[in-house]
């Protein structure tokens, strides 16, 4: 293969890279927040056999989140982000399922080329709730609210 082959092919494998890496930039990078994809219980036995392993198994499941009440959450929370002030709290409640959820923004603060913002959370489903805090940054070099673990 001549050197003009090889510099053709090198520019066209640089094309498709570069494509590639901006399309993944343009899309919408939002990251679940991770309370929406969690179980409510929050208690466990120790796993010491394999009946306590399917006990805990059943708990998380019983007390997860339905698909619904998860889009819910989600879609809660980045309300809560993109249109809330500090101190405001916001709220969704699914009747049928017994569960419940609600966001409040605690504080915000300046980083580089955007900003952060503090979010507690509750979710409940029957008997049991759960809290959260989380903090979730927008820079304006990236899409979408990304959350720091």
């Amino acid at each position: 293969m001549s050197v003009k082959n090889l510099t053709g092919v090198m520019r066209l494998l640089i094309l498709v890279l570069g494509s590639i890496l901006l399309t993944n930039c343009a899309g919408n990078h939002n990251v679940n927040d991770s309370n929406s994809y969690k179980s409510v219980n929050k208690h466990y036995g120790n796993v010491s056999s394999s009946a306590n392993l399917l006990y805990n198994y059943t708990l998380s499941k019983r007390y997860s989140l339905s698909k619904q009440d998860k889009e819910k959450q989600r879609n809660t929370v980045f309300y809560a982000l993109n249109n809330l002030e500090e101190g405001k709290v916001v709220k969704w409640h699914n009747t049928d399922k017994n569960s419940w959820g609600a966001v409040k923004i605690v504080a915000s603060y300046p980083t580089g080329s955007g900003y952060c913002r503090i979010v507690f959370s509750e979710i409940g489903k029957k008997d049991k709730s759960r809290f959260y805090k989380e903090t979730a940054c927008k820079d304006l070099a990236y899409y979408g609210w990304r959350f720091i673990r």
